[in-house]
């Protein structure tokens, strides 16, 4: 499942629309031309394809900079990202972090950025957890 945050679309077939309007020879995903899956792109990543990088760095931006739009207008306690980009993936996590950290500078206190439980990955790709929003 994917989701817009805030006019930016995250998710897996964001990923891989990237990743197959941008696809160079010289990447391992190459040989995969139209079949080119988000595991495919995070597996490529992982082996150091550098083609496989800037798509995951493209993605990592645009979420880190729905979620920093998020914390300025909620301030929320916690953000918990998940979907089947993030699962099994704290590398993707720690990229989201720092990203959203760099993003709001001198925010008066860091909110935890968290991976979702496995159990809640399929239901709640982006969950935002703002304490006291009712209040």
């Amino acid at each position: 499942m994917d989701a817009k945050v805030l006019g930016f679309e995250i998710g897996e077939s964001k990923l891989i629309a990237l990743a197959k309007q941008k696809l160079q020879s010289n990447s391992i995903l190459y040989n995969k031309k139209g079949n080119i899956t988000g595991k495919d792109v995070f597996d490529a990543w992982n082996k150091g394809d550098k083609f496989a990088k800037s798509i995951v760095y493209e993605d990592a931006t645009n979420l880190s900079i729905g979620i920093a739009n998020i914390i300025n207008i909620f301030d929320p306690e916690a953000i918990i990202i998940g979907g089947g980009v993030t699962k099994n993936n704290e590398r993707f996590i720690a990229l989201v972090r720092s990203k959203v950290y760099k993003e709001l500078g001198n925010y008066k206190r860091r909110v935890k950025i968290i991976r979702a439980w496995e159990a809640l990955v399929e239901k709640a790709p982006l969950a935002v957890v703002a304490y006291n929003l009712m209040a």
